[in-house]
């Protein structure tokens, strides 16, 4: 699983609250998951890559919170 690489760089981002914050909550999420005796949808998990992409997907917030407020930022929107 690479837990202790993941835990490791998610712990780096303890300077910015916000990306913190929002990583350890899928890490908390993957684990519970996993915890519960469900295998993770790839196997085998890797936490630190699972992380990295968090955080890259976290850069991206300002884009989520116009999808989630229902804008479509496709690149080829099915309006046509």
């Amino acid at each position: 699983m690479n837990y202790e690489a993941g835990m490791e760089l998610a712990q780096s981002f303890a300077g910015d609250i916000g990306l913190s914050q929002f990583v350890m909550r899928a890490v908390t999420l993957t684990m519970n998951h996993c915890l519960s005796g469900k295998p993770p949808p790839a196997t085998p998990l890797d936490l630190r890559f699972f992380v990295q992409m968090m955080a890259a997907l976290y850069e991206q917030r300002n884009a989520l919170a116009r999808i989630f407020e229902g804008e479509d930022l496709r690149a080829w929107a099915d309006d046509d």
